[in-house]
């Protein structure tokens, strides 16, 4: 039962990692109707990115290392 819990989890880092990278390209877009803001937005454009390509990577690997030890258990 802890195991589904934990790749519940992981899958919601997954999809939180995807919905920020979303968020970053959305801001990427809207980047050129920003007039005083653009370097805040590159900013956060560019800490959307690391963060949800952190979560997006940190997801996956997890759920690939918990399968890989519950294949070899098994």
């Amino acid at each position: 039962m802890v195991m589904g819990k934990e790749n519940g989890r992981f899958a919601i880092y997954v999809l939180a990692g995807i919905y920020i990278l979303y968020l970053a390209f959305q801001m990427f877009e809207g980047l050129s109707a920003a007039d005083s803001e653009k370097t805040i937005m590159i900013i956060f454009i560019v800490f959307f990115t690391v963060a949800g390509s952190a979560l997006l990577g940190l997801g996956i690997w997890n759920i690939w290392k918990k399968a890989k030890e519950s294949k070899q258990r098994q």
